[in-house]
């Protein structure tokens, strides 16, 4: 290929210095004579590398996203197939990585754009097979805009291409799923490379090595990982718990997206401190609750609460509705005390009234069926105080507690009076339990 430096490949492109030589394919830097600007371009002659590329050309011709690398152009030159992408001046994350490691806020911006490729490519049914350092491209020095590059080794989900030969493992040994070794790629397999890549990204260090790419697999299927934090004390515990969550050997215990891990990482340094416990082990994207209260809907506004976080890459989903409780907020629960205070003041007002009725009425109908009252007791002296003497005469007595003076009651009178006391026994009862209910509530 070096033959090729100083070609114009297709009267368009010449050939300035080799980027980057692979087992498939070698990358050039090139200059586009046409638009007058700088280019990467790949090329290959390899007939199976040759069958991969028109492979890669497909599908990033059917994938439109702001990270994922664009396709800029394809064809052929003598005896190569090429295709045609933007150049990165400022490098890959791995040339970034060996300057050092990343804070867990560098690392989540980077995560939150490659997490948000991957998820388009997914919903494609695009899995990448090949998630590493040199795929990532850096459209800035800071990381503020990223490239996932190189759909090479990428295939639809579940199908068979028949490039690959039976009992070969595809991908780079150091970020590859254990399954693999007996199961086919999926879904779960990007998401463990992508674990790899932000403990990577952390600590500076792969969790599996070894000497040759079949002992470091093999470390991946048999040993655990050491916890990020004893290599980079600063990173967190829920931080920790979500990279060992993506990396984990069981498929069906890692994150069931790229969006779902995303965003437990980024709730887990942005949210509040008291629901970081669970970011971990969140796995759907955020909602916000509505409140409202127990009133006609027409007539009630609803109460918002809570903040929502979400990743920048990630829409936020539709709001729900459920019903108010009793422990829903301090504001809410302010209402609530309000209301009850003035309904309890209502009650109390009405008994007062209907205990300062009670008597008056009382005493109009006792006078009217012969009822003696001592003028100088007053109305109230027919129902002062309890029964202390009875006599066993034609009529019952009741006698005041004052001077114990009795006076006569008819039969109708009687039985007025019996009624109206236990009326206000009733009532008396009924301000005591609101009262106590009441105090309970607020």
């Amino acid at each position: 290929m070096l033959e090729q430096e100083k070609r114009v490949i297709s009267g368009r492109y010449r050939l300035l210095q080799r980027l980057r030589r692979g087992g498939m394919s070698e990358v050039f830097l090139a200059f586009d004579e046409q638009t007058q600007q700088h280019i990467a371009i790949k090329l290959v002659n390899d007939p199976d590398c040759i069958k991969r590329l028109q492979r890669e050309v497909r599908i990033l011709r059917n994938l439109s996203h702001k990270h994922i690398l664009p396709l800029l152009d394809d064809g052929t030159f003598d005896d190569y197939h090429y295709l045609v992408m933007p150049y990165m001046e400022h490098g890959n994350l791995r040339e970034r990585l060996m300057q050092g490691k990343m804070t867990q806020e560098e690392a989540g911006g980077l995560l939150v754009q490659l997490a948000s490729a991957l998820q388009c490519a997914h919903e494609q049914g695009i899995l990448h097979r090949d998630i590493k350092p040199s795929n990532i491209l850096l459209n800035d020095p800071n990381g503020q805009h990223i490239y996932l590059a190189d759909f090479g080794l990428a295939k639809p989900l579940g199908e068979d291409t028949g490039i690959t030969q039976t009992g070969c493992l595809i991908g780079t040994p150091e970020y590859m799923a254990p399954e693999l070794a007996e199961v086919p790629e999926s879904v779960s397999s990007d998401i463990y490379a992508l674990g790899i890549l932000l403990y990577q990204m952390l600590t500076g260090k792969l969790p599996f090595t070894g000497t040759t790419p079949i002992a470091t697999y093999w470390k991946h299927i048999q040993e655990q990982p050491a916890p990020p934090s004893t290599l980079e004390p600063t990173i967190s515990c829920t931080v920790e718990q979500i990279i060992l969550r993506a990396i984990d050997k069981d498929p069906h215990r890692r994150f069931p997206s790229a969006s779902a891990m995303a965003w437990a990482y980024t709730n887990a340094l942005y949210a509040p401190a008291e629901l970081r416990s669970f970011a971990a082990m969140q796995t759907l994207p955020p909602v916000s609750i509505t409140l409202y209260p127990v009133k006609k809907a027409s007539a009630v506004k609803p109460y918002r609460v809570g903040a929502r976080v979400y990743p920048p890459a990630l829409a936020p989903a539709q709001d729900r509705a459920v019903p108010c409780s009793a422990a829903a907020t301090p504001a809410l629960k302010g209402r609530r005390y309000q209301t009850l205070r003035v309904v309890q003041k209502g009650i109390l007002s009405l008994t007062a009234l209907v205990l300062l009725a009670i008597p008056i009425s009382l005493g109009f109908l006792l006078s009217k069926n012969g009822v003696q009252a001592d003028p100088a007791l007053g109305t109230n002296a027919a129902f002062v105080g309890k029964v202390i003497t009875t006599t066993h005469t034609s009529q019952p007595t009741i006698a005041h507690r004052s001077n114990c003076q009795i006076h006569k009651i008819p039969r109708l009178g009687r039985i007025s009076m019996v009624i109206n006391m236990g009326m206000v026994m009733v009532m008396e009862g009924v301000t005591m339990v609101m009262g106590t209910t009441m105090a309970t509530n607020c």
